[in-house]
């Protein structure tokens, strides 16, 4: 990696959730979008990361998200987040699949090590755009 790849990696890292028992990952969701885009973090550049091997992104990079709440780490603080339709009763399972970029194994090793700090005003976008996903914290 070079020092440029490596400062844009750390900077990726400071909006990676950790999804217990499955990854690291970038969630795609409108706040989040929306937030690192006007961080100067684009769509090519979650490409370059994509061909360094770092981030992966596809069909089953997905996160389903159904009537159970799904918790989300970001940098040690929790969060827990369901389809706003799942309080009962509900007749049918619905399911919800947010977008995402996960870390590959490389990539994760690489996380523990990047430096990355949290960002709270990533954190208070991704939270206030759960609605326009049809989702909802449950803290």
């Amino acid at each position: 990696l070079t020092q440029n790849d490596a400062d844009l990696f750390t900077r990726y890292c400071s909006y990676v959730w950790q999804v217990p028992s499955l990854a690291c990952m970038f969630l795609s969701s409108s706040g989040a979008i929306h937030f690192v885009r006007s961080q100067g973090l684009t769509h090519q550049h979650l490409l370059h990361l994509k061909a360094l091997g770092l981030v992966d992104t596809g069909s089953e990079t997905q996160l389903p998200i159904e009537n159970e709440p799904v918790t989300l780490l970001y940098h040690g603080r929790t969060l827990k987040i369901r389809r706003k339709d799942a309080e009962p009763p509900v007749q049918w399972r619905k399911r919800k699949l947010v977008e995402s970029w996960i870390l590959t194994d490389v990539g994760n090793e690489l996380y523990t090590i990047s430096g990355a700090e949290p960002n709270e005003h990533f954190y208070q976008a991704f939270v206030e755009s759960l609605k326009d996903d049809e989702l909802e914290s449950v803290n």
